[in-house]
């Protein structure tokens, strides 16, 4: 849905690469991939799925922890750039700024186990529909066509090379990029 509201062309549409990168994590039986090219969100999500995958979603206090481990053991050794700094896409938006957050698959953000950081989310300037994680693990607005790094997301499939992921060693850069 969001695919074809954002760019026009359906989900089942985009060719789907296999994509190297991805790290395998036994707990969430999933893939996951950490993207040192900063993007704008829009960009970002359909970098995703061109990749058979989505923005990296929390829906488990395990995957929270595990993208947060993710994040800082390879944020600050593998990233660097002109670029905003502190946080990362994930796949969350709000809506038409009616402050109703969803994820990318229409589930509220109520019902996931996340914690805004204080002071959030304040729209500023109404412009701020996209979400982002900080190093702590807490949420941000920010505006949608501010560029960060990303986290993506793949359940694993039937014969699917994977590369396990160890969250005490950075993860390999992608080399995709969608611009």
């Amino acid at each position: 849905m969001f695919l074809t509201v954002l760019s026009g062309t359906p989900l089942s549409r985009i060719p789907v690469a296999w994509a190297p990168g991805y790290r395998f994590d036994s707990r969430t039986n999933s893939c996951y991939k950490f993207h040192t090219t900063p993007l704008i969100w829009t960009r970002a999500f359909v970098a995703c799925a061109h990749e058979g995958g989505y923005l990296a979603i929390i829906n488990s206090k395990l995957e929270h922890q595990l993208i947060k481990e993710l994040y800082s053991k390879s944020y600050s050794s593998i990233i660097s750039g002109n670029y905003n700094r502190g946080a990362i896409h994930l796949g969350y938006k709000s809506f038409e700024h009616l402050s109703l957050w969803m994820t990318i698959h229409g589930i509220p953000l109520s019902r996931m186990p996340v914690t805004w950081a204080p002071g959030e989310p304040d729209n500023a300037d109404n412009s701020e529909d996209c979400l982002l994680m900080l190093p702590n693990g807490t949420l941000a607005d920010v505006n949608c066509s501010d560029v960060y790094p990303y986290v993506c997301y793949r359940k694993k499939q039937i014969n699917m090379p994977v590369t396990h992921l160890r969250v005490v060693s950075a993860v390999a850069t992608s080399s995709t990029q969608i611009r």
